[in-house]
């Protein structure tokens, strides 16, 4: 008689015992049911596979671009700092110019 006829009922429970096919819990242990092969789904791990090397290479794509952009902006600021003092030295060499004379040169 297989395991999951209607009269011997369903070895279902974490303890083996017998229950009845719409038995929402073990008689013997109070344990839920855990489902018969039948009843379980099988899930590819195709699909899933595929999904985790997407969002992996997502996280990649974004990471690389945030990274690029922290350095393009870095790389940026170099020359406007050098830019920044030479402008500051003009300043300041003009400023004894324009004590003495009263004008700008």
């Amino acid at each position: 008689m297989p395991e999951d006829s209607p009269r011997q009922g369903v070895r279902r429970a974490k303890c083996g015992a017998q229950n009845p096919h719409d038995a929402p819990a073990c008689q013997s242990c109070g344990a839920g049911l855990s489902p018969t092969a039948q009843e379980q789904k099988r899930v590819r791990p195709v699909p899933r596979l595929l999904l985790s090397l997407l969002v992996g290479f997502l996280v990649l794509v974004i990471s690389a671009c945030v990274s690029f952009w922290q350095f393009c902006g870095s790389a940026i600021r170099i020359p406007q700092e050098l830019t920044l003092r030479r402008i500051a030295e003009v300043g300041e060499a003009i400023e004894p110019y324009r004590h003495a004379k009263h004008v700008l040169p």
